[in-house]
């Protein structure tokens, strides 16, 4: 009739018995036996429903018997199964980047299991994120695995090569659900931190030294220039004499701005005039965020910055005069003329004054060369004169030995020597130059000759 007479459970030792059954009558009595619905977690229930059947009879010697059909232990076994729920594990980590912005998708990582083999290999997201996909365990033991960083062929990277060991050791709480514990893949575990460093880059300077009019032979000077960022000098190079210089190479590891002077320094070296000009660089250095620096200069011509130092000495100069003496009358003042002329080009025509001075004007020499000259008297037209016929030749040398200033040297004619003497008349060179003195004195000579001569005839 479907009446529930009993309900049971098992034992500890998997037992399951029902209380007696007293039969008072003959008859046939029929049961079924179904285990009922559980509660467990994991529990699969042995559904089956058992039939039993008890046949009662009476012995005639005053005793029922009872005689069961399906009661027996094996056709009362109910087997169930125990299967926990499958577990899930989840490992995450952070990429981070040191140098520069990390991108999506830019580093590998890879989760290995025991044995090595590759499970998956994922990305870093735009914000570092590394997510791995879940993994199920279906039974109870302990997992190990590792996970590493990818080789990556960006420039300037360096990664973390430190290999992250997880293990799971997954049990069962016999409610039904494995139980999944992870060590080792807690986010900071498993954080993987790389350094971006683009490789260095360099700059040089330098230019040329022109230096122009010094001597052939002479010992040049040196000259001397200095690199200054900051106001503090960084380098400093120098040259002798004309030529070009390269300051050292400037290396940079590192994005930024830098503001350079370029000037030379002042020396003292006579005839030289110094170049003031003050370059001024300034070289940005950028990242172009594939492993590289790019240095990029601007104002002044990095690769031209040249001083032009120009060598003039100082002039030197030389003065010729003579003296003009005349004999038989009084000299007068500019009475006769005198002329200078030169290889150089010097032509010039003075005349004495009244003390006999001939001077001619100061020759000034302002580069170095051999000159000749010749002085000489011009003609007159003056009656009873005779000119002094004289020429003097004069060599002058003027050299430059680096000192800043010229020097001459003559040879030739005394420059301060340059006399000529003229003579009026018959009157020979000595007499003082007064005729009527004397004639007066021949002619008082001839008188008192003739009054001797007259006394001695009478």
């Amino acid at each position: 009739e479907g009446k529930v007479i009993e309900t049971v459970q098992n034992d500890g030792d998997g037992k399951i018995v029902f209380s007696d059954i007293t039969y008072e009558k003959v008859g046939t009595y029929t049961y079924t036996v179904k285990e009922e619905a559980t509660t467990a977690g994991g529990v699969t229930i042995d559904s089956r429903v058992r039939d039993i059947t008890v046949e009662v009879t009476d012995d005639l010697e005053g005793h029922l018997v009872a005689k069961v059909t399906g009661g027996t232990v094996e056709d009362l076994t109910f087997v169930n199964t125990y299967e926990p729920a499958p577990t899930k594990a989840h490992f995450e980590g952070i990429k981070t980047l040191n140098g520069r912005a990390l991108k999506d998708a830019e580093f590998s990582f890879t989760l290995y299991d025991a044995e090595g083999e590759v499970i998956e290999t994922v990305k870093n997201d735009g914000e570092g994120k590394i997510v791995f996909s879940d993994i199920t365990y279906d039974k109870v033991g302990t997992y190990t695995y590792e996970v590493k960083e990818e080789a990556t062929d960006e420039e300037g990277v360096t990664i973390d090569s430190t290999v992250r060991a997880i293990t799971v050791e997954v049990t069962d709480d016999l409610e039904g659900h494995l139980v999944a514990k992870v060590t080792g893949a807690e986010v900071e575990d498993l954080t993987f931190v790389n350094n971006y460093k683009p490789g260095s880059t360099s700059v040089t300077m330098g230019g040329r030294k022109v230096f122009e009019g010094y001597p052939e032979g002479a010992e040049a000077p040196e000259f001397t220039y200095t690199l200054s960022e900051n106001g503090e000098v960084i380098d400093t190079q120098t040259t002798k004499g004309a030529g070009s210089y390269r300051f050292k190479s400037i290396t940079y590891t590192e994005a930024g701005t830098h503001v350079y002077t370029v000037k030379e320094v002042e020396g003292k070296v006579p005839g030289v005039t110094y170049d003031k000009t003050v370059y001024t660089v300034t070289v940005t250095v950028t990242d172009d965020g594939n492993g590289h620096l790019k240095a990029e200069a601007t104002g002044a011509d990095i690769d031209a910055l040249d001083f032009d130092n120009p060598y003039k000495p100082e002039p030197t100069s030389l003065h010729f005069s003579g003296v003009k003496t005349l004999h038989g009358k009084k000299l007068k003042d500019a009475e006769f003329r005198f002329t200078l002329t030169g290889s150089d080009g010097t032509k010039e025509t003075v005349t004495n004054d009244g003390n006999g001075k001939i001077s001619f004007s100061e020759i000034t020499y302002t580069k170095a060369g051999t000159y000749t000259y010749q002085v000489k008297e011009e003609a007159t037209s003056e009656a009873g004169i005779t000119i002094d016929k004289t020429v003097y030749n004069i060599t002058v040398k003027v050299t430059d030995d680096g000192s800043g200033k010229l020097k001459a040297s003559v040879t030739g004619a005394d420059i301060n020597a340059l006399n000529f003497t003229n003579k009026y008349g018959n009157v020979k060179t000595g007499d003082d130059g007064q005729p009527a003195l004397w004639i007066m004195l021949m002619a008082a000579s001839a008188a008192a000759i003739f009054e001797a001569l007259r006394r001695r005839i009478a």
